[in-house]
């Protein structure tokens, strides 16, 4: 299942690399994409929505379901 977020509070290169890390280390995500650019986050999981959002919030950023 495909889950995309708006992260407005997601600001700089720092933040970026931070959100992939938390993905990474999470295990549970089969692809993510995080577009500084956009301040987009596209997980592919079979996790519910809310256990994605959780791992954005949970490094300290405010996600929003698109």
């Amino acid at each position: 299942m495909t889950h995309t977020y708006n992260v407005p509070d997601m600001s700089c290169g720092h933040c970026k690399m931070h959100i992939e890390n938390a993905f990474k280390d999470w295990g549970k995500a089969t692809k993510w994409t995080v577009d500084l650019a956009t301040k987009k986050v596209t997980v592919d999981s079979d996790e519910r929505g809310e256990a994605v959002a959780r791992i954005i919030a949970d490094v300290g950023y405010t996600p929003s379901l698109v």
